[in-house]
């Protein structure tokens, strides 16, 4: 196994492994209990990220077929262009959480934004930190080549993550680029940079470290392993929200990445929530607080138009 594929398996574990058997896909885990009518009409609007096979790609099962559903405001694509957010569901990197996909997805459109939720490849037939990385970033291109066929505005893109879809939005922010100008795929040419990304609860640090909290001393912490390394003056504005009693995740993931955002000169607001655990007790519970607070700092860092709202 080699050093991308160890990290990629033992992301699995941070997050919290939940088997995903052959009767339950992640097409179908991504949709949850979602009205067949409507799941249908998703599917049918479904954006492949590649006209054909996906690079690495094992086959073209659904799990082999990264994709982008789009939800969208009524008449987006007619009026003016629209700020986008790419949603990315948990789900330790071994399913997406129906959670928060679609619902999170349809509650920003509703402020505005055009929407997409991606189905990114997973653990085990796929190394996140490549595949998954990979496909959030042709994600962020194709909706950029597409902006004007779309209605988007392709300099107003923002990605939002929970969990282990905080962890890979996050790896994007840290590994953005600005195309390949000579790429004979006219997609490739296009940036995968972002205006911002938004973490809930998302896993930083390397797995298999020490617990931060044992060692008392964030100099220590900042020296390990992680995401928080790759943080330059180029990494996107980021906002990160998590809860001070996560067993799970530990609130010391989004510490690290702060400071190492301070000082790289990079934009970002932290909200550790005294209470809350590891999702839907953040999500769900808190919904009414963490909502105007994502959508002020969207309208402070331009995506959303001020007031928060298109």
């Amino acid at each position: 196994m080699n050093f991308s594929r160890s990290v990629g398996v033992l992301l699995g574990c941070l997050f919290g492994v939940t088997a995903v058997s052959a009767q339950n896909p992640p097409e179908r885990t991504i949709f949850g209990a979602m009205a067949a009518e409507a799941r249908a009409g998703y599917k049918a609007g479904a954006i492949r990220l590649w006209d054909g096979t996906a690079p690495g790609a094992r086959g073209e099962a659904p799990a082999d077929v990264p994709v982008l559903y789009p939800v969208l405001p009524a008449g987006a694509a007619n009026g003016p262009a629209r700020p986008v957010l790419i949603v990315l569901a948990g789900g330790s990197y071994r399913f997406h959480s129906a959670a928060e996909a679609f619902p999170i997805a349809e509650q920003f459109r509703d402020a505005g934004l055009a929407t997409f939720v991606l189905r990114y490849r997973l653990l085990p037939d796929y190394d996140p930190m490549v595949a998954a990385l990979a496909d959030v970033q042709r994600a962020v291109r194709l909706l950029r080549a597409r902006a004007a066929e779309l209605g988007l505005d392709p300099e107003r893109i923002a990605v939002l993550g929970f969990s282990a879809g905080g962890h890979l939005a996050a790896h994007l922010s840290v590994r953005g680029d600005d195309g390949q100008p000579e790429a004979a795929d006219p997609v490739e040419r296009q940036s995968c940079r972002v205006r911002t990304v938004i973490l809930f609860y998302p896993g930083i640090l390397a797995p298999g470290l020490p617990n931060p909290r044992r060692e008392r001393a964030l100099g220590w912490v900042l020296q390990q392993p992680g995401l928080h390394r790759s943080v330059d003056a180029k990494t996107p504005p980021t906002f990160m929200i998590t809860g001070y009693d996560d067993g799970q995740v530990l609130y010391d993931n989004c510490l690290v990445h702060a400071a190492r955002l301070h000082e790289a000169g990079v934009r970002f607001e932290l909200h550790v929530l005294g209470a809350g655990g590891h999702g839907g007790q953040v999500r769900e519970a808190r919904r009414a607080e963490w909502t105007p607070l994502a959508m002020h700092w969207l309208a402070d860092v331009g995506v959303l138009a001020p007031g928060g709202k298109e």
